[in-house]
């Protein structure tokens, strides 16, 4: 029991140093380095949502003095303002990480948020463009310098990073194949925002007949 107490007081020593929003900026920093950049800006994302909202309602609060009801208030009042289930997800999944951390490195005894409750998640249904509305979105991109932009996504599905990083060397005129090898996306750094290129698994794509001749190679 004593050796119990004695660690007790050691974490909330450790955790005394924090408060909570700047514990989670502490955390950021740290899992930084080994993440890749776009995981890194998606929790960058998250987190700031979640440092503006304790900073509003729970002002200077330790991270020790973070209980379940503190989080559970945040979830509720996040559910309540429109947000949905899979952000309010992926902000707990954010507040579990950071928790977890401090609880490995001595700072608290416990992950408060192991013992949340989470709005259920909705069943998730893909929309797509039927062809009246492809022809619009044609229509719309006409003579427009991101037409081809919106002929590669509407014929061969890519994602916006995949178009963004396509270069020259990708496309294979006489096989008429496009490869996809490099993705872009946009950083922040220093309060600037940067570009960046990423190197993804190689995934080739035939280039469609079908498919109007500014997308044909």
């Amino acid at each position: 029991m004593s050796s119990l107490i004695t660690r007790t007081k050691k974490e909330q020593e450790k955790g005394n140093g924090y408060g909570f929003t700047e514990f989670l900026k502490f955390w950021l920093d740290t899992v930084k380095p080994p993440i890749a950049e776009t995981t890194y800006e998606s929790y960058l994302c998250k987190v700031n949502s979640i440092i503006n909202y304790f900073d509003a309602y729970f002002p200077g609060i330790a991270l020790k003095d973070v209980k379940v009801a503190d989080l559970q208030r945040f979830y509720n009042d996040q559910y309540k303002a429109g947000i949905s289930p899979n952000t309010i997800k992926h902000y707990h999944a954010n507040i579990h990480r950071a928790l977890a951390y401090a609880v490995r490195m001595d700072m608290v005894l416990t992950n408060e948020s192991e013992k949340t409750e989470r709005p259920k998640l909705e069943k998730y249904e893909a929309n797509f463009y039927n062809e009246k509305e492809l022809k619009r979105l044609f229509q719309v991109f006409q003579d427009d310098r991101m037409e081809l932009v919106a002929l590669i996504a509407a014929y061969y599905g890519l994602r916006r990073s995949e178009i963004i990083g396509l270069r020259w060397d990708a496309v294979n005129f006489e096989k008429k194949t496009i490869t996809i090898r490099e993705k872009a996306y946009h950083s922040h750094e220093d309060g600037k925002t940067c570009r960046q290129i990423q190197e993804s698994a190689e995934d080739r794509i035939q280039v469609q007949d079908t498919a109007p001749d500014s997308v044909h190679c």
